[in-house]
């Protein structure tokens, strides 16, 4: 253990850029010699949120009638509304917990880190409109950006990269239930960009290479955060 206090690393990126095959590789490396916690924030849900989020994703496929209001920022239905706020609450309450692990002197190692930038891959997502008479998807928007305005910073935040190519093949080769379709890789890459993850330090990491080559790239990388901390 740390004897003054662990850090939080997370790593992110776009789909397919390799963020779970690395975080086992990591987690396995620095475990031979430290204390190691594990958490996600990619999708941290419950059985609650999940019957939610599914529900929500069979009324959208059932019916694609949704304003855009940008490239990837859309109107928000009642039902996603729900799911996001919820969403925000158990992020915000995960990354208290990893924040609360790594003061107790554990290296804390973690699947994505949230961004307060909306219609950005981990953050904020509801957008009200006129048509929400109620006023509902207006308050849970409220409360949405109150959790991500809460968010504790990581210590550092490791973001992959990879070119658009290497992202949809990896996809494709992915085995995971309601895999994402080659267009949402697009439009998600091309959204991404230049999002910024609630980090006191962001580090760009291009992981379009060779295996063996990226993983010791990317230990040496983390070690030296380590060693440094």
């Amino acid at each position: 253990m740390f004897p003054h206090g662990g850090l939080v690393i997370a790593i992110s990126g776009v789909d397919g850029a390799g963020k779970s095959t690395m975080l086992s590789v990591m987690r396995e490396f620095f475990s031979g010699f430290v204390t190691v916690e594990s958490y996600q924030l990619g999708r941290p849900q419950g059985r609650i949120l999940e019957f939610v989020r599914r529900l929500v994703a069979g009324r959208r496929r059932a019916s694609q009638k949704i304003a855009a209001v940008g490239s990837s920022i859309r109107t928000t239905s009642l039902l996603r509304a729900v799911s996001a706020s919820i969403l925000a609450w158990i992020r915000l309450r995960t990354a208290q917990r990893a924040v609360r692990a790594a003061s107790r002197g554990h290296l804390v190692l973690v699947d994505r880190w949230p961004t307060a930038e909306l219609g950005k891959m981990d953050g904020p997502r509801i957008v009200s409109t006129a048509s929400d008479r109620l006023g509902l998807v207006k308050r849970l928007g409220r409360f949405e950006r109150w959790a991500y305005s809460r968010m504790p910073r990581a210590d550092v935040c490791v973001l992959l990269t990879v070119s658009l190519d290497s992202a949809l093949a990896r996809n494709r080769a992915r085995v995971k239930d309601e895999k994402e379709s080659d267009d949402e890789i697009r439009r998600r890459f091309e959204d991404n960009q230049s999002v910024k993850p609630i980090a006191n330090k962001v580090i760009r990491f291009c992981n379009d290479g060779e295996f063996d080559v990226m993983r010791e790239q990317l230990t040496e990388l983390i070690w030296a955060e380590v060693a440094r901390h």
